[in-house]
């Protein structure tokens, strides 16, 4: 959650583009971590990277 309390500042606004962008990558994400059965605290920098 960390990096959505530092991507999702209150007040700042964003392109439609950019919300569908961010909406895909995280399905990406939970797809992977569905498909994979894990968790967010079983990932870390070299998994993502």
């Amino acid at each position: 959650m960390f990096f959505f309390a530092r991507v999702f500042v209150k007040g700042k606004e964003f392109s439609e583009h950019t919300k569908r962008a961010y909406r895909a990558n995280a399905k990406t994400l939970l797809d992977y971590l569905a498909e994979n059965k894990l968790s967010f605290s079983d990932i870390g920098y070299p998994e993502v990277n």
